[in-house]
Order: structure tokens, then sequence, then C-alpha cells
């Protein structure tokens, strides 16, 4: 799940990368590309203003990439943060220096619902020895890229949802479908963004998305929205927070309309019991009843089921065309 920032021109904003970190808590990776020699620096268990303070030092170059984690496989640890050394030890070092021409550091945003069959298929196929200490299904396709080579990432997950950054001597290479960011950074989703809340998962077009991603996101929205902690609390001062206070007001007047304090529905409800009432006021007086009208309301419901039942037996009686019929019925009752 997590999130994924592409820095290739332009360095994050503490501001951003803060809101990144607010939504996806369980740690936060990053790595960049040494312009002189090439190398390829990584640094996982880290923070927003970590990072934020290696930028201004002049350390992190760019390209860079960001990823703040939130755990979906494997277990919440230092190790599980990203990125992941492209290798087929796939070293769970929280640092390191790789030299030019090595494959790189892996970084993904999603969850690879067969992570368990690919590493089967690579261990056996490749006769590659099992990874050892934690896993998780962003360290499996780190093993499976440095094997096949992480062109192969698209049919070895060929789910749409899920996005991978690989950086390496060359760059940056993206995989899935990315979302613009400020100054030209490529974000794998915008719920970070705090300024325009998602008040339900299908309004995602007011928030500034091409297409919400149910499985990518999903707990993502799950943090931020339904979680008091990670809640972010919505600025009052916009134009879509004014049309929802507009609509919810509108709701609440509707609901208090339909509450049954409404004169005009008691009225209806008055005059339907009156016209219940006489008709069966009428109902036992056409069977000799002398004073019904004297009953009150309930008696009188229960006095014409009583009535009706009896009619009813009555009937069946007559149909079976017994001539006793009514010694039979007073013995019943």
């Amino acid at each position: 799940m997590c999130v994924i920032l592409a820095c290739e021109t332009e360095f994050p904003t503490l501001e951003l990368l803060e809101s990144a970190e607010l939504t996806n808590p369980h740690g936060s990776g990053v790595a960049w590309l040494d312009s002189k020699t090439k190398e390829v620096h990584f640094k996982k268990a880290s923070n927003a203003k970590e990072i934020h303070g290696m930028i201004e030092k002049g350390i992190i170059e760019l390209p860079m990439i960001f990823h703040a984690r939130i755990t979906s496989v494997g277990k919440t640890c230092d190790e599980l943060t990203h990125p992941f050394v492209i290798s087929k030890e796939s070293e769970l070092s929280l640092s390191g220096t790789l030299p030019k021409g090595h494959s790189g550091v892996l970084f993904h945003n999603g969850t690879v619902s067969n992570h368990s069959e690919i590493i089967k298929d690579v261990v056996m196929l490749s006769n590659s020895k099992m990874l050892k200490g934690e896993i998780s299904d962003s360290r499996i396709m780190a093993f499976a890229s440095a094997i096949y080579g992480h062109e192969f990432i698209p049919y070895l997950d060929n789910d749409s949802y899920n996005k991978y950054a690989i950086l390496d001597s060359n760059g940056i290479t993206k995989y899935g479908n990315w979302h613009d960011e400020q100054n030209g950074i490529k974000a794998s989703n915008l719920y970070h963004r705090p300024a325009q809340p998602i008040t339900n998962r299908w309004n995602f077009y007011e928030y500034g998305l091409d297409s919400y991603d149910e499985l990518n996101d999903n707990d993502t929205f799950d943090y931020k929205y339904g979680h008091k902690i990670f809640g972010s609390k919505p600025k009052p001062n916009n134009e879509t927070d004014k049309r929802m206070l507009e609509a919810r007001e509108k709701i609440a007047k509707t609901i208090q309309k339909l509450s049954g304090k409404n004169p005009q529905s008691k009225r209806q409800r008055k005059k339907k019991a009156r016209k219940l009432r006489r008709a069966n006021v009428k109902f036992l007086k056409d069977l000799g009843w002398s004073e019904p009208e004297r009953l009150s309301d309930d008696s009188l419901i229960n006095w014409v089921e009583i009535e009706q039942e009896r009619q009813a037996k009555k009937a069946k009686l007559e149909a079976m065309n017994l001539d006793d019929y009514e010694t039979i019925f007073k013995d019943e009752n």
C-alpha cells in the first residue's frame, strides 16, 4: 500500500513529506543517486524531518525516491521499510551504498496478492536459496528482479493497481499509473493530501485523482479518514467544505421533518385512525352489536379480529355442507 514520491527535478517540501508520513506511519525510507560517482545511496527506517534535513545539508541529491509505509504484507519493523536492495540475498541493511552498475533498489506501493507463488517459482526455476530474515511482498519482488531484471516486473505482477519505482545508476524507472504531485514530482497515489479530504470512496474526482485504486489505497483511506490518531482535519475555508456543510444541514432538516414532528403527517395518521374506527364500528353493528362505539380503539380492533375469525370458521363449515355446524361452532367456543 504505502506511498512513493519519485523526484527527478525537484525536491519534496517538508510539508509534503510529513503529509505522506502522516497517513503511512510505519516507517519511511529514501534513496538517491550520486551525480558524480553514479552510486546509489539508501537509508531505511528514517522519518520526514531527518530526510528533509539531509536534503537541506546537500547530502541527498536528485534524482531521489521517498517512501512511507503502511504494513500490508510482513511485520511492522525497520528491516521491512523501503527500499529493498535488488540482489539474490536482498539484504536487510538499514543503509548502504551500491556501486555504479549495480541493479539498484526497489520501492513498491500496493499488495502483490500472489507473492507466495512468485517466490516459490523464482527459487525453484533459478535454483536460488530462500531469502533469510523478515519477508514481505516488496522484498520478494526485489529478489525476483535481481534474477530476471526489473523489466520482468509487469509479467510477474499483472495487477495494474501496484506501482514500482527502481533507482539505479541510470536513474528512476517507474511501473504502473502515477499521479502528478507538486513541482513535477510523481506520486503513486494522492491520498496524503490534507487540504482536499475524501468524504467517501467515490468522490475521488473532486480530490484530484484520475481513478480510485480500490486494492492499492484502501488501507490509506481507512487510516486517514477512519482512524482518530491519523485523521487529517479538513480546512474550513474552502469551497468544498462549504458545500459539504450546506448538504449536511439540508439532510438534518429533512430527517427532522420526517421524524414524526411534522404536523401534517400527524393529522394524516389521525385521519386514518378515525376512518379505521368507523369501519370497525360498522362491522360489529352489522353483526348485531348494540353499542360497539363505546369500546376503546384497541378493544375494538381485538373484537373485530375475533368476529372475523368466527365468520371464517362459519364459512368453512358451510362450505363442508354440514347441517349441524351451529352446534359444532358453539361447542368449540
